[in-house]
């Protein structure tokens, strides 16, 4: 055998060695050669009757990212008639999408999902505004008729909790918004709500069902503040 074949083989043999644990931590050329092990799927981990919900929920949580515009707001729908997106933009509803995105990038872990649900608070925070008497009090700028003042604070109380990791200023916005839920609160317990400007789909339901579920919404996003 010729001595330059010797060395190639030797070469090849050391390479060999490298990446099945001859050679020595420390040394770049392993982790260059490493083989990472396959990441875990979490579907495979849940019960045989979890995982259809698990899924469908995360294929849900992507199609919502999906609709997840550059401006940060969610295109609100399509309209085939015409081939155009539908131009309605309530702000509760855009409220309600970008809470639905922070809950599932904090329950499927996805980084992505939370970066968009920030970026859409930031923006539905721009259309609040602080008391000028009470700096702890914050509350949305539109007129109450057009957009309910307490469900789209309750509802940007909820949001922020959701998102992983909230920032400072976020924190401090949602709290100022639950010093406003707190001045709607009755001697009695209740809180003062105008069935106004509750948007689209306000008008499926009842008065009554419609009033305790702000109602509701109100008390969790207290709880979680």
């Amino acid at each position: 055998m010729s001595k330059r074949r010797s060395l190639i083989l030797v070469s090849v043999f050391a390479v060999v060695a490298g990446t099945w644990g001859g050679w020595p931590a420390s040394t770049p050329l392993q982790a260059s050669f490493q083989v990472q092990p396959p990441a875990t799927d979490p579907v495979a981990s849940l019960p045989p009757a979890v995982r259809p919900v698990y899924v469908m929920g995360r294929r849900g949580a992507e199609w919502l990212a999906a609709m997840n515009r550059t401006d940060g707001l969610f295109e609100q729908g399509f309209n085939p008639a015409f081939n155009l997106p539908c131009e309605e933009e309530h702000y509760l509803t855009q409220v309600a999408a970008t809470a639905a995105l922070a809950q599932s990038a904090r329950t499927f872990q996805a980084p992505a999902h939370a970066a968009r649900a920030k970026q859409a608070l930031l923006v539905l925070l721009a259309q609040t505004r602080v008391e000028e008497r009470e700096p702890r009090v914050r509350l949305t700028q539109f007129p109450s008729a057009s957009v309910n003042r307490a469900a789209a604070a309750a509802g940007l109380v909820l949001a922020i909790h959701a998102v992983p990791d909230p920032t400072p200023d976020l924190l401090e916005a949602a709290e100022q918004l639950a010093g406003y839920l707190r001045t709607l609160q009755t001697d009695e317990g209740h809180f003062r709500v105008e069935m106004e400007g509750l948007g689209p789909a306000a008008a499926r339901t009842s008065v009554e069902s419609e009033s305790a579920r702000v109602q509701g919404q109100i008390v969790q996003a207290l709880a979680v503040s």
